[in-house]
């Protein structure tokens, strides 16, 4: 999928929606969530916003937006969630901005449990790493479906947690365990975004063993090891059977019809219209 900067539809509907929330703000913060179908990205935003409702499926793009305030202080809090695994990672173009970027923090989703997901959430921070380049502390590895996990033997439990630290740290990003059925864990990240929001240091129990819900912050794991850990992870997790969601993933196209939508449509019929008078304009006036 390739993102022309002159027809950028996405890039005109993120314009609108922000320019609306600008008036009076003092600061505005962008979080960025991505990761592969399922990955518990959009309960993850439900916690925060206090929502019990079953999430609908991301196929593209989400927006929505909140406001913290601490004192005289207030915040406007955009959330952006792209779908579908790495296959539409050129939206991030458009989403993160020059102007934008010291103002992001982007959430890396997996779940835990799948071979598949942790491989999407490793190909999403090599695509990550180059937008966010001298900002990469500002991106968390988040493993979603820990209630699950915790119950896994202890062995593989130890394997996986010393293969994320170890890939966390490569990004010099953090590594944190949720889960939407544990009210303890949701306020933990509900917590961490509200610290970042109002341009706080994150704090919490650094806790970087198996027996407990892992909660790493960016370039706070000196012992976690390197590729010598990395490398052999890596492979057993590309030899594990194929999930149903890897499968699933493997059949998505960014071209399909699955991704219509009728106001995203109308949209880019609209700003094409304009674009194509523009540059008849712009002829005439050159001839």
């Amino acid at each position: 999928m390739n993102v022309d900067p002159k027809r950028d539809i996405w890039g005109a509907l993120i314009n609108e929606k922000a320019s609306s929330l600008k008036s009076g703000v003092n600061e505005e913060k962008h979080f960025l969530f991505v990761g592969s179908e399922k990955s518990g990205k959009s309960c993850l935003q439900n916690q925060f916003f206090s929502r019990r409702d079953e999430p609908p499926e991301t196929l593209a793009l989400s927006y929505q937006s909140a406001s913290v305030r601490q004192d005289d202080k207030e915040v406007v809090l955009h959330f952006w969630e792209i779908g579908s695994g790495t296959k539409l990672d050129q939206l991030i173009n458009t989403i993160v901005t020059k102007e934008t970027l010291k103002d992001f923090n982007a959430f890396i989703c997996f779940n835990v449990n799948k071979p598949s997901s942790i491989l999407t959430a490793i190909d999403w921070a090599e695509n990550l790493i180059s937008k966010f380049a001298y900002k990469s502390q500002s991106i968390y590895f988040i493993g979603t479906f820990y209630d699950t996990f915790e119950s896994n033997d202890p062995s593989q439990k130890i394997n996986t947690v010393q293969g994320l630290r170890a890939i966390a740290s490569k990004y010099h990003a953090g590594l944190i365990f949720t889960s939407y059925k544990d009210d303890n864990l949701a306020n933990r990240f509900k917590g961490l975004i509200r610290q970042l929001a109002l341009g706080e240091t994150p704090t919490g129990e650094i806790i970087t063993q198996h027996i407990s819900p892992v909660f790493i912050l960016p370039d706070s794991d000196k012992e976690c090891g390197g590729n010598e850990i990395i490398s052999p992870y890596v492979r057993q997790l590309k030899s594990a059977p194929p999930d149903d969601d890897a499968q699933a993933a493997s059949k998505d196209d960014p071209t399909s019809s699955k991704f219509a939508e009728k106001e995203i449509d109308e949209l880019a019929e609209t700003k094409e219209r304009e674009l194509e008078e523009k540059l008849r304009t712009l002829r005439a006036n050159i001839i």
